[in-house]
């Protein structure tokens, strides 16, 4: 995983743009595909074979949890890491609570702090696949 795929889901066309550019930039990133919808996503995913997925946590409703995408994801994917991001702060996010965790939620970063958390999330991801 020297150089991650990274899929993003994400309703807001204008932040997935501004963090695949961010991500491309590091040069940590090889290649960067985005969706704005679930549809679109499970489309997509087996094709693109992510290492990372970051998927807003708007998305993240109960029946989204038990969806086809993160089934389809541990299953066709068993390596791909996937990260749900937030507008709220960690402690003020309903959907961190200890009921809506899920076995293949790798983990949780805020919005407000992108920047700095995917950084150390890169990282991470590429010490444990190497």
């Amino acid at each position: 995983m020297n150089n991650l795929k990274v899929f993003i889901i994400d309703p807001h066309s204008c932040f997935s743009r501004a963090a695949a550019n961010f991500l491309l930039a590091g040069g940590k990133v090889a290649a960067v595909k985005t969706a704005s919808c679930i549809t679109e996503a499970l489309k997509a995913a087996d094709l693109y074979k992510p290492d990372l997925l970051l998927i807003d946590d708007r998305l993240m409703s109960e029946a989204f949890i038990e969806s086809d995408l993160l089934n389809k994801i541990s299953q066709n994917l068993p390596e791909a890491k996937i990260v749900i991001m937030s507008l709220y702060s960690k402690s003020n996010n309903p959907c961190l609570q200890p009921d809506c965790d899920h076995k293949n939620i790798y983990k949780w970063v805020s919005k407000q702090d992108f920047a700095a958390e995917l950084l150390l999330l890169l990282n991470s991801c590429l010490t444990e696949s190497g």
